[in-house]
């Protein structure tokens, strides 16, 4: 009954993920089954598959 409540909390949320590197990709990935809009910023703006959109410091 918890993760029901849980997950009608963070469910269509927006998440923000900075200096998305392999830990933070799986945190992108379990994000996005809840389903979460994934925002996330690396140096590079390297797109990433479960990140919607990718920023870098400039923009």
């Amino acid at each position: 009954m918890a993760s029901r409540k849980y997950k009608q909390e963070i469910h269509e949320k927006i998440i923000r993920i900075i200096s998305v590197g392999k830990i933070r990709k799986d945190t992108a990935k379990i994000a996005k089954a809840f389903p979460m809009t994934v925002l996330g910023m690396r140096h590079s703006g390297k797109s990433e598959e479960f990140v919607d959109e990718m920023f870098t410091k400039n923009n």
